[in-house]
């Protein structure tokens, strides 16, 4: 497929070379005759005598140039594509007819080579995709710095639980069934804090990531 591509693209940009190269140089050609009056004559008319036509000739050797070196390929296409489109829409509006093969041996080059770098050109259309990245990344953090918390406060109520243990132990009677009221009290506080304090940093956490 390279031999082939590099074939397609050396044919395609000797095609714009022979397009350009002559009437960058003044050279003599065979020009043909539009009748007067018509969209073709004027559109024509108007490119020579504003010099519009030279920029796009200009484009044209540039374009044809990158287009026949595998290495600067893709360039070439963004630089002939606006030219090609250009070139479809003078046919379809202006000459309201139907391409020649001329055009039509470009255009199927052109697209066989845009589908043979299909892969770089996929590039420019990655940013919606990194976004969908970035927003995948910030999800694994916030399930991260969640894990974090909740381990770090389930750690701390461990050690303050057997620390309570240890007390209500020690005690007998009416202070230890007490004493077990109060703790069972403060460990369904302590769970709700938790929670909200989880939540808050997550906040806190995903702020920071924007």
């Amino acid at each position: 497929m390279k031999i082939l591509s590099t074939i397609v693209g050396i044919f395609l940009g000797l095609l714009f070379l022979v397009a350009s190269v002559p009437i960058l140089l003044h050279l003599p050609m065979p020009e043909p005759k539009l009748p007067e009056g018509t969209p073709m004559a004027a559109f024509m008319g108007v490119m020579g005598s504003t010099g519009y036509m030279t920029f796009v000739k200009v484009c044209e050797l540039i374009g044809g140039i990158l287009v026949m070196i595998p290495r600067t390929r893709n360039f070439g296409l963004l630089v002939l594509g606006p030219i090609i489109v250009n070139i479809l829409a003078f046919w379809a509006f202006i000459a309201k007819a139907v391409p020649n093969g001329l055009t039509i041996a470009v255009v199927m080059f052109a697209a066989y080579l845009l589908w043979c770098g299909r892969k770089a050109f996929a590039g420019l259309l990655k940013s919606r995709n990194s976004e969908g990245d970035r927003e995948k990344t910030a999800g694994k953090g916030n399930r991260v710095g969640a894990a974090f918390i909740q381990a770090a406060i389930a750690a701390d109520d461990a050690w303050m639980e057997a620390n309570d243990r240890a007390q209500l132990a020690a005690m007998t009677g009416g202070d230890k069934v007490e004493w077990k009221r109060l703790f069972d009290e403060r460990g369904e506080r302590l769970r709700l804090a938790n929670q909200d304090m989880t939540a808050y940093f997550l906040k806190y956490y995903s702020y920071l990531q924007s």
